[in-house]
């Protein structure tokens, strides 16, 4: 049946046409996809920079924390409690 309606195709004027619209449209697809697929890649390592950046600046601060005296750190988190 395929090599039916291959043979129809490269033997008539349409078919030529169509084999070559095809054949183009199929570029452009294809084109259009990997630009696309790149820019998920591109916006996905910024993504994961972005979270390494906020893992670094985490444990930092619990570095920080972990060395300062308790009283420090209540006075540094005092600001953040409403006063009654």
């Amino acid at each position: 049946m395929w090599t039916k309606l291959v043979s129809w195709l490269s033997g008539t004027r349409f078919g030529n046409y169509a084999i070559g619209a095809l054949t183009f449209a199929s570029a452009i697809l294809s084109i259009y996809l990997s630009g696309r697929s790149a820019g998920k890649d591109k916006e996905r390592t910024a993504q994961d920079r972005k979270t390494l950046e906020n893992i670094n600046q985490r444990i930092k601060i619990d570095d920080e924390l972990a060395k300062s005296p308790d009283s420090d750190n209540r006075k540094r988190l005092s600001k953040w409690v409403p006063k009654q």
